[in-house]
């Protein structure tokens, strides 16, 4: 089809970037209320200039703009006001993703390749359907649960009397985290590796990521080997899903951990990247209690710093919080996986970035926008006043026919709802007033980030 170029624009949106947007008519309708049609492309100089002179050219019917319609998409995308915008999107924008038509769920060579190097500092090695090698050692037949009770001997590095597991069970979850941070302080390695044991004992998927590679440092560091194989050999079934990055990690920090101080520059380096990355830097702050030994001095993410809240958030970063709600769920409907990018709020900064789903680490949130519906009512009754309250709850409970009436709903801060649910309840009760939608939405931003920061 054939199109005269009308306008361009250029647009700073918040979905695709900058981006150059191309006003057309088709070239065989001429009548002066025929419909626009809008085309996006990537920003760029040569572009704009490109496309200003078909401007000039095309209105002295000099020619058309005849462009090849499967380079585009029917898509949206949204301005810097938040506002969706109907587009023929260029492919040059949709991000591409390279899959593997031979995919297998076995593993490939290379990632066999990679794996005999784990752990293999000796000979004699047993392989587990981990894919994880770990030392095999005849001579030692104790289970390994019985660490929690053992001194070390007088050969070990380790002199200080552990936590037994029982009294590991009677903390909370608060409670033996804040005692691992005094056992780090303390530089006490033996506690350190009774929690880190319990860690892994107790974990999942996503704390193994983090805390197999702490454990494996802290072995290393205690130059005992033959008890980490131990562990890892009797809850193998753990390691099946850890990612080849923290069974890189693993390997690095066990081989750093045995030669410790004596290491690299590399090495240091290697540290010190390790500890400025939010999703090992909590691990790194508890491992490295003794980190002035090293050749320099490192710095990272400490605890201390992740545990700071903020209290007051710009009008521009609500307004980004909500944009972020709609974005993120259209990236998790086209993929969700642990490669998905996602938008994420970084409580440290009090800031947004956008990372892998799998790469996002301690202090940092992907933007979801569910908030418990209590916090949510107590905020706007005063604000919207009664009458808008109750609606809310009146439209909320068709939604959870498990609660009896709206007196129960209220009750609990357990009750999760989502940004899109109230975005409609609100546009039903103010009858589309922009304004009043608009100011409901930030309201919605700012108790999500406000839950977000709770002081713990």
């Amino acid at each position: 089809m054939k199109y005269i170029i009308k306008e361009i624009l250029i647009e700073d949106s918040i979905s695709d970037g900058k981006v150059l947007l191309a006003k057309v008519t088709n070239a065989d309708d001429l009548r002066p209320e025929s419909d626009l049609s809008i085309f996006a492309f990537p920003y760029s100089d040569d572009l704009e200039q490109s496309l200003t002179q078909l401007i000039c050219s095309s209105n002295s019917n000099l020619s058309f703009w005849e462009p090849n319609e499967d380079d585009f998409v029917e898509d949206t995308i949204i301005d810097e006001y938040g506002d969706e915008i109907m587009v023929f999107k260029s492919l040059d924008l949709i991000p591409e993703f390279e899959l593997d038509d031979d995919y297998d769920d076995e593993y490939d060579e290379e990632d066999l390749e990679r794996e005999e190097d784990m752990f293999a500092l000796e000979d004699e090695t047993e392989t587990f359907d981990s894919g994880i090698e770990v030392y095999e050692d005849k001579s030692i037949d104790e289970d390994p649960d019985d660490i929690f009770n053992d001194f070390y001997n007088e050969d070990s590095y380790i002199s200080d009397k552990r936590y037994s597991e029982d009294e590991l069970k009677k903390m909370s979850v608060r409670e033996r985290h804040a005692e691992c941070s005094k056992c780090s302080k303390a530089k006490n390695l033996g506690c350190l590796i009774a929690f880190y044991t319990y860690f892994f004992y107790n974990g999942c998927q996503a704390t193994n990521e983090y805390v197999v590679p702490g454990l494996a440092y802290l072995y290393g560091r205690a130059k005992d080997v033959d008890k980490l194989n131990q562990i890892l050999t009797k809850y193998a079934f753990c390691l099946w899903e850890l990612s080849q990055r923290s069974k890189e990690v693993t390997q690095s920090l066990l081989e750093i951990g045995l030669s410790y101080p004596y290491i690299s520059n590399q090495q240091v380096d290697y540290l010190e990247s390790l500890y400025n990355d939010p999703k090992y830097c909590e691990m790194m702050d508890d491992i490295l209690y003794d980190k002035e030994k090293l050749p320099r001095k490192i710095s990272g993410i400490t605890k201390d710093e992740l545990s700071k809240t903020n209290d007051t958030f710009s009008p521009r970063l609500l307004k980004e919080v909500y944009n972020c709600f709609i974005l993120n769920q259209r990236a998790q409907n086209k993929r969700d996986d642990e490669y998905t990018e996602y938008f994420v709020y970084v409580r440290r900064t009090n800031s947004i970035i956008k990372k892998e789903y799998g790469q996002v680490g301690s202090g940092e949130c992907v933007i979801g926008g569910t908030l418990d519906m209590k916090s949510f009512i107590e905020f706007i009754e005063p604000k919207y006043g009664k009458e808008c309250s109750n609606y809310f709850l009146r439209e909320v409970l068709k939604n959870k026919p498990w609660y009896n009436d709206t007196d129960s709903l209220i009750r609990s801060y357990f009750e999760w709802v989502d940004w899109d649910l109230l975005t409609d309840i609100a546009k039903e009760f103010f009858a589309h007033d922009t304004q009043k939608i608009d100011e409901l939405k930030m309201d919605i931003a700012l108790l999500y980030l406000k839950r977000l920061n709770k002081k713990e």
